[in-house]
């Protein structure tokens, strides 16, 4: 055994102070241990970290779960309600255009009758 005399004043004095201290300690445990033991710790050790790994990832999963949900009742039928009333207004335009390019009553009127409806079914969609 070395002996060693350094003041524990920086980093690396302290480092040799500590394996001064512990150099009649008996730190050959794990070296005394069966090989079988030592396995059966590792695997029992992963063992453990999946099954934390698991129930993170369950967690996390019941979340975004969650917040899917949501999506889907509450933002995915507006959308789908706004993009009938997108279609139902160019509709409506649309028949209005072809009102004004009509050259007949019989047309006017189709086109018209056309348009009121789509109004209409804008209405409903509100």
């Amino acid at each position: 055994m070395v002996m060693m005399n350094h003041k524990p004043d920086d980093e690396i004095s302290i480092i040799f102070f500590l394996l001064d201290r512990m150099d009649g300690m008996d730190l050959n445990l794990f070296n005394r241990v069966n090989v079988a033991h030592k396995f059966v710790l590792a695997f029992g050790t992963i063992c453990v970290l999946c099954a934390f790994l698991s129930a993170v990832a369950i967690t996390s999963l019941s979340s975004i779960y969650k917040s899917t949900k949501d999506f889907d009742s509450n933002w995915l039928p507006a959308v789908a309600e706004l993009s009938q009333m997108r279609i139902s207004l160019g509709d409506a335009r649309r028949s209005e255009f072809n009102a004004v390019l009509c050259s007949d009553d019989a047309c006017l009127q189709h086109f018209i009758g056309t348009r009121v409806k789509q109004v209409a079914t804008l209405q409903e969609n509100e």
